[in-house]
């Protein structure tokens, strides 16, 4: 967080107050309060657990098990919490978060006890809402950045990747009340859901995946325009704004070195 301390050091040499702190959690607590304060606007960290997951889940997705979907289950479930505290959301989207994650794990033990497709489509609908909440609060909290900076820039790239996933998981829900399944084939793997969105997002389509159903046409094509007017408008603006600030920050710390020498020249 230099660049920030940095960034804000130079606002206020410019008479320009900096932003006020938004953590969830302030003053001394405990471990989670001190955990949570560390993990306040860290996105570079939330950048790689997100990317861990995506792995998880594809190498995951193939096993039918039930061990394996609870670790893709408590994987994606933590990944997400650790997202919300570094978005210092209110710690009622915390509870919320956590009450899907243990529904989701309820869902899965009930659905190995009575092998039954009804709990299992649970599981997906319950990730796919607590996904599509999360790269919403992390805009908020990008939004509210009064210095842009590069943890806002990856709070964007963050952001990105969720709705990859959080599209991911609603075609695999659209999919499981399907009967042919969501590509026309039958049950598809979490690996293939992923990849097909991903695909879509970055308007790549390979073409070898594609949706049976008007509904999942419908669904892609959204996905499609919004990941390209995402990255057009949110993240372009960020990365541009992203540049000033660091030019006026160097101007103004070679104006700040300029003065300290002029000073130390006129008592010498």
């Amino acid at each position: 967080m230099g660049e920030a301390s940095e960034s804000t050091e130079a606002l206020e040499s410019e008479g320009i107050a900096p932003p006020a702190g938004q953590g969830m959690f302030r003053g001394r607590g405990g471990v989670f309060v001190g955990l949570a304060d560390r993990l306040a606007g860290r996105y570079g960290f939330v950048l790689a657990l997100i990317l861990l997951d995506y792995v998880t889940l594809s190498l995951l997705s193939g096993e039918t098990a039930t061990w394996a979907r609870v670790v893709a289950q408590v994987s994606l479930g933590l990944t997400l919490i650790v997202t919300l505290i570094a978005a210092q959301v209110h710690s009622r989207w915390l509870i919320t978060a956590a009450f899907f994650v243990i529904a989701g794990l309820f869902a899965l033990g009930g659905a190995a006890l009575l092998r039954g497709e009804f709990l299992t489509n649970v599981v997906y609908v319950t990730g796919a809402l607590l996904v599509i909440v999360t790269p919403i609060l992390i805009l908020r909290d990008v939004a509210s950045h009064a210095v842009v900076t590069t943890e806002t820039v990856l709070g964007a790239a963050c952001a990105y990747l969720l709705f990859g996933i959080c599209f991911a998981l609603v075609y695999a829900s659209v999919g499981q009340f399907m009967p042919n399944g969501f590509f026309g084939a039958g049950n598809s793997p979490t690996s293939d859901y992923l990849f097909f969105s991903f695909m879509t997002l970055t308007t790549v389509g390979y073409g070898n995946l594609i949706p049976a159903a008007p509904l999942g046409q419908s669904l892609a094509m959204v996905e499609a325009l919004s990941g390209q007017i995402y990255l057009v408008v949110v993240v372009a603006r960020l990365v541009s704004l992203w540049g000033q600030e660091r030019s006026t920050t160097i101007r103004i710390g070679h104006r700040r070195r300029r003065s300290h020498h002029d000073g130390e020249r006129h008592d010498a």
